[in-house]
């Protein structure tokens, strides 16, 4: 599909009911003109033709959370989730995360995400190996509510080896 333009949609179900309504009363599948990324299920699901498989470059994964007021109890093999704000000051994200050197944490994910309060201003999205009850990893936090505008654990668990 060339010509191809993205749209937005809120979901997989979403995609492929959109594409299905587009190309409703076309019956020469090369003249219909919408598509949708999607999974056998969802083709079952809504009817739509499977046009291709394993377009992917690579294999995808998907995260799934549970979200409970309820800290788990440290397994020994542990992610943390944080999110952190910076002072808007030179060299900040560099003491943040010197921190996290200093007390020997291993980050395995960062990302940045505008923070909406301000133009400029980024939350970082921290994953990090062990759990936020190990004495560096709340060594770090402690440390990093000194230097940071906003600092919160989002959580902790056990690492899906699979």
């Amino acid at each position: 599909m060339p010509k191809a333009r993205l749209v937005v949609c809120s979901s997989t179900e979403d995609a492929c009911n959109r594409a299905k309504e587009d190309n409703k009363g076309e019956k020469d599948e090369e003249k219909k003109g919408s598509a949708a990324v999607g999974t056998l299920l969802a083709s079952d699901m809504t009817g739509i033709p499977i046009l291709d498989e394993h377009i992917e470059d690579r294999a995808s994964t998907s995260r799934f959370f549970v979200i409970s007021q309820v800290c788990e109890p440290p397994s020994g093999e542990d992610k943390t989730f944080v999110i952190f704000s910076l002072k808007d000051a030179q060299g900040a994200l560099f003491r943040a995360l010197k921190i996290m050197k200093e007390e020997g944490i291993n980050l395995t994910n960062i990302e940045s995400r505008p923070s909406g309060s301000k133009a400029w201003d980024y939350n970082f999205f921290v994953r990090m190996d062990g759990h936020e009850q190990d004495k560096e990893i709340a060594a770090a936090l402690n440390r990093l509510r000194k230097v940071c505008s906003y600092v919160r654990v989002l959580g902790s668990y056990p690492e899906n080896k699979a």
